[in-house]
C-alpha cells in the first residue's frame, strides 16, 4: 500500500496515516462480510434458486448503501528508513516534526509530605501564663527617683525664676533706693535718700541727708555668706525698735534682719545689752 516518490518529499502527516489505516480496516471487513453474504445466498439457492437471486441483488443493493463509498484522497504515502527517528512534514505554511517511538513519558512533580499542622484546639487547651509582675520594691524605687527627679527640676525652675524677677527690679550688682524721713535734717518735703547695695557679699548703705549729696555718709553692713548671696537683693526699712521716737534702720537680706539705731543724727550699730523690738 506504500509508494515511494523522491527521496526528499515530506512523509504525511500522522492524521492522513491514520485515516488510512482506518479505510484499509473498513474495506477488508466488508469483504469479509460480502464473502459470508455470497456463502449464504449460494446455500440458500440449493433450496430457492429464483427468490434468492432477488433477495441477493436486494441486499447488495442495501449493502452498497450502509457502507459510504471510498473517500477520494490525494495523498501520498512515504516509506521512512527504519533508522531515521525524526523526519519533517510541510503542509503550506505549517511544518511537522515527527518522531519514532512511543511519546514522552510525563514525569509528574514528585509529591511533598503532607503538612503536618496542629490542631487549633491545642492552643485554647493551654493554661493562661500568668502575667509577671514587678516587685514592689522596684516600683517603690522608681517612684522616688522620679520625685527626686521633679524636685529637682523645680528647685532649678524656681531659683531661675527668683533670679530672672530679682535682676528685673534690682539690676546688677543688686540696687535698692528708697526716700525716708529720719530727723537729720530733712523735712516731709526734703526727705532724706538711702541707697542700699549688694557690692561683693557686702552689704553698703549711703545716706544722703537732706537729699544733699555733700554730707553723704556711708554704712557697712554685715558680710553676706552662702551660696548665691552674690545676688541677694538688700532691701531698707525703718521704725523705732528701741523706743526713743526716732525711726531706726533695719537692713533686709532674704530672711535675715540687721538693726542700726538712729543715735545723735547717724546710725549705729546695735550694742550689747541694748533692747529692741522688731
Amino acid at each position: 500500500m506504500s509508494t515511494r516518490e523522491q527521496p526528499g518529499d515530506p512523509v504525511l502527516p500522522r492524521r492522513q496515516l491514520a485515516a488510512e489505516q482506518e479505510r484499509l480496516r473498513r474495506l477488508q471487513l466488508r469483504q469479509a462480510s460480502l464473502d459470508q453474504h455470497r456463502q449464504a445466498r449460494q446455500r440458500d439457492r440449493r433450496t430457492t434458486a429464483g427468490k434468492g437471486a432477488e433477495e441477493e441483488l436486494s441486499n447488495e443493493e442495501e449493502y452498497d448503501d450502509v457502507w459510504p463509498p471510498r473517500l477520494p484522497s490525494s495523498t501520498r504515502r512515504y516509506d521512512v528508513p527504519a533508522d531515521q527517528t525524526t523526519w519533517e512534514y510541510m503542509q503550506g505554511n505549517r511544518r511537522y516534526i515527527f518522531h519514532r517511538g512511543p511519546p514522552p513519558v510525563r514525569q509528574t512533580p514528585p509529591q511533598l509530605p503532607p503538612s503536618t499542622q496542629q490542631p487549633r484546639q491545642a492552643a485554647y487547651s493551654e493554661e493562661p501564663r500568668a502575667r509577671s509582675r514587678a516587685h514592689w520594691m522596684l516600683i517603690f524605687g522608681i517612684g522616688m527617683i522620679a520625685m527626686l527627679t521633679l524636685w529637682v527640676l523645680g528647685s532649678m525652675l524656681v531659683n531661675w525664676w527668683t533670679v530672672t524677677q530679682d535682676d528685673w527690679h534690682y539690676g546688677r550688682p543688686r540696687t535698692y533706693q528708697i526716700d525716708a524721713v529720719v530727723g537729720h535734717n530733712d523735712s516731709a518735703t526734703n526727705p532724706s535718700h538711702f541707697i542700699a547695695l549688694n557690692l561683693n557679699r557686702h552689704a553698703v548703705i549711703i545716706e544722703l541727708p537732706g537729699g544733699d549729696t555733700s554730707k553723704a555718709r556711708i554704712y557697712n553692713g554685715p558680710p553676706l555668706l552662702g551660696n548665691g548671696q552674690e545676688l541677694a537683693p538688700v532691701t531698707l526699712s525703718f521704725k523705732d525698735v528701741n523706743g526713743d521716737g526716732l525711726p531706726d534702720m533695719l537692713v533686709h537680706v532674704q530672711d535675715q534682719t540687721f538693726v542700726l539705731i538712729n543715735d545723735h543724727g547717724q546710725f549705729r550699730p546695735v550694742r550689747t545689752g541694748e533692747h529692741v523690738v522688731l
